[in-house]
């Protein structure tokens, strides 16, 4: 679904009238949400109340219900979530309060046995005190600080887990009975009251009940409609001459007439000459003029790609439309929002073709254009920072869709399907929240809080399927590590751009899979065994590397350790050490150490190959 927007320019009197309009629509969709979800009646029953209390039109009923089953919808599935996530939390709260009692014990026990020591140790005079006896004390000091912060820990836990798992048991209750609570207007603004929160930002209640007002009926939403003009039964644009046609509410339309009727001397709310009708009409909507979609100019044309788009589409499928209300610095601004469903492309780029492969992380996404054929596109290989650390939310969306758009044009440009991580993070965010961290810990629990690896997904789906991208998601082991020992080392390439050139091959030869989830363009690759082969080793006559025997890409992983910084060196080391034990003794006996590890690699590979030309080695 894509949305465009435009600001209203209005006069006083449609103003009025349009915040009227909201307001009613506000008070419509609350009530038919505490009908409908709360005190159990009927959809039909909801639609005859809504009408005699408020005045409203079938069509606007109808979309008031909708937007109120949207909204119970969404905040069903957010409960859900919530009711998943507390239950992993304590799971993982249970699991580190566990080990939080056993390293008690074993702190115990280890002070038990020094304070033992220290009294075997303890001099008879204090001026002849033991550096042991010293080393001793230090250590019973450092138990018992120990014991003492693992104590207030776990108290600090015990005291969280009690309110999740009572937290936990209200959210599944309120889940069996299919009931959910929405606040109209934003729970953290109703906690701004300021007569229940002394530490409010706004200054007086009256002051935050105009905001808390301007909230809850801001909003003017008219559900699309294929068969009614121009898309939409209530909100319509008239691209031809830009103009916005609104449908008021019954109520509204009976004071219109009124008006109009003590202008005109005519009958107009009984009448049935076409005068008196077309009165009607006008009483019952308001237009406004000079209404147009100026935004995302096309270079091309000159011409406004949200114009072009909306008029082709106008009268064909149903557009829904959305007056939005908005306060900037004690004006009132009105704007309207045209969503439309684009049509999904029936065909989309597979595999076959190559793949773009993504590999995310905390400081950006690098990417990697690989073809058919596994070796990369000439080039074609790069990284997008970002920076979404101590940042708010929308920042985030905005960052990670403009990060997610860019890479959907590249696999556009070249053809491809695209590749990403199957990640899943949200186990690993509750063990982090519920264990004992220190402060190296903490940093790495800010690094992986701000990983945005959900919102990059969907923004990186929705992409792939508006544009018809085939996405894949690879099974991520050993991306690093391999990505590195066989392109990265050898290319001189990042470890991130060496990881997606890795990622996008295992997208190109791994087997697929489907699951119900999914879409017609999603695929899920099983992980695809990589051949092991290093740069040195030696070559056979077909040119084809040989793989060391008994290497695996755990060893490897092993052998370059966990910092990055150090994986060039610790590679050639391996490599040295694989080569050497691949020749005889009588081939690298010459070898001169003080050349260095580079200059010993390039020799073991030159002997290597005359070893093999003369046959002193199997080739």
């Amino acid at each position: 679904m894509i949305t465009y927007e435009t600001r209203l320019r209005l006069n006083k009197a449609q103003e009025s009238l349009i915040s009227e309009l909201c307001a009613t629509h506000g008070k419509a969709v609350r009530q038919a949400f505490a009908c409908q979800f709360r005190d159990g009646l009927t959809s039909s029953e909801t639609y005859y109340l809504l009408q005699r209390e408020f005045g409203l039109t079938s069509a606007q009923v109808g979309s008031a219900q909708n937007v109120a089953e949207m909204l119970y919808k969404r905040q069903l599935e957010a409960d859900k979530f919530l009711n998943s996530k507390l239950e992993a939390g304590i799971k993982a709260r249970k699991e580190a309060i566990e080990d939080a009692n056993r390293a008690l014990k074993s702190f115990a026990k280890q002070l038990e046995s020094k304070q033992q020591l220290a009294g075997e140790l303890a001099p008879a005079v204090i001026s002849k005190k033991t550096k042991r006896f010293v080393d001793t004390l230090s250590d019973i000091r450092s138990l018992k600080d120990k014991i003492a912060r693992k104590c207030r820990w776990l108290a600090m836990k015990k005291k969280g887990l009690v309110h999740k798992e009572r937290k936990l048991l209200e959210l599944t209750e309120q889940l069996n009975e299919g009931k959910v609570s929405v606040c109209f207007g934003s729970k953290r603004l109703l906690a701004q009251n300021p007569m229940n929160n002394k530490d409010s930002i706004f200054d007086s209640y009256e002051s935050w009940r105009a905001e808390w007002n301007l909230r809850r009926h801001n909003q003017l939403v008219s559900i699309g409609r294929a068969d009614a003009p121009c898309g939409n039964p209530e909100v319509q644009w008239h691209p031809d001459s830009n103009v916005l046609r609104i449908r008021l509410t019954d109520s509204q339309a009976k004071v219109r007439m009124q008006e109009l009727a003590e202008q005109t001397a005519q009958d107009v709310l009984n009448g049935k000459s076409p005068k008196c009708c077309n009165l009607r009409m006008k009483a019952r909507f308001i237009e406004i003029p000079n209404v147009d979609f100026s935004g995302h100019l096309d270079k091309a044309s000159g011409l406004s790609k949200a114009r072009q788009h909306l008029q082709a589409l106008s009268g064909k499928v149903p557009m829904t439309s959305k007056i939005v209300i908005r306060d900037n610095d004690g004006e009132r601004k009105y704007h309207l929002q045209i969503s439309v469903n684009t049509a999904a492309p029936s065909a989309h780029s597979t595999r076959e073709r190559g793949a773009l492969g993504l590999d995310f992380n905390a400081k950006g996404v690098a990417w990697s254009v690989v073809k058919p054929d596994g070796n990369l596109e000439a080039g074609q290989q790069g990284f997008i920072p970002w920076s979404l650390r101590n940042e708010p939310s929308g920042s985030v969306s905005v960052q990670v869709g403009t990060v997610a758009k860019r890479l959907a044009q590249i696999a556009l440009k070249y053809n491809v399907a695209m590749a990403i991580e199957n990640l899943d993070f949200s186990n690993t965010k509750a063990k982090v929240t519920a264990s004992y961290v220190d402060a190296k810990g903490r940093k790495f629990n800010a690094i992986l809080s701000s990983l945005a690896s959900s919102k990059f997904k969907e923004m990186v789906q929705k992409n792939c399927r508006e544009n018809g991208i085939g996405l894949y998601f690879v099974n991520p082991c050993y991306s690093s590590v391999g990505g590195f020992a066989k392109y990265g080392y050898l290319t001189r390439a990042s470890v991130d751009e060496a990881a997606s050139h890795w990622i996008a091959r295992q997208a190109l030869y791994g087997q697929t899979y489907k699951r119900r989830e999914m879409g017609s363009n999603e695929f899920g690759v099983k992980l695809f065994k990589e051949k092991l082969g290093l740069h040195g080793q030696p070559y056979s006559a077909k040119q084809s590397k040989s793989a060391a025997d008994g290497l695996t890409w755990r060893t490897v992983s092993l052998a370059l350790g966990q910092h990055r910084f150090l994986w060039q060196r610790n590679l050639r080391e391996l490599i040295v050490s694989q080569v050497a034990t691949t020749l005889p003794i009588s081939v690298v006996a010459d070898i001169e150490p003080e050349k260095g590890i580079e200059e010993t690699v390039r020799s073991i590979a030159r002997q290597a190959s005359c070893a093999v030309d003369l046959k002193l080695i199997p080739a």
